[in-house]
């Protein structure tokens, strides 16, 4: 059994730790994209880093890619703006 905490849907906020879980990623694979930009938005307090839901699910969404000739590798700056847009007609 595992000691670590599942992210409920009541929680606004959750940690790296459960946001690796909900998507089956790595806790690293989060700080690498805080490290390097280009990953989905967070909150920093003190020294936690949480996410929220809807960031998660917009990071993701703007992931997604009918085929691979969508996919574009080492453009961040596409990727950000495809992001930016789906927080544009989000909000």
């Amino acid at each position: 059994m595992s000691n670590i905490p599942t992210a409920t849907p009541e929680k606004k906020h959750i940690t790296e730790t459960e946001a690796a879980e909900l998507y089956s990623l790595s806790v690293h694979w989060f700080r690498r994209k805080r490290w390097e930009g280009g990953g989905p938005a967070f909150r920093k307090v003190g020294n936690r880093c949480y996410y929220t839901r809807a960031e998660l699910d917009r990071y993701f969404t703007a992931c997604t890619h009918k085929n691979t000739s969508e996919y574009q590798t080492r453009r961040p700056a596409e990727a950000l703006e495809k992001i930016k847009a789906t927080r544009e007609v989000a909000a």
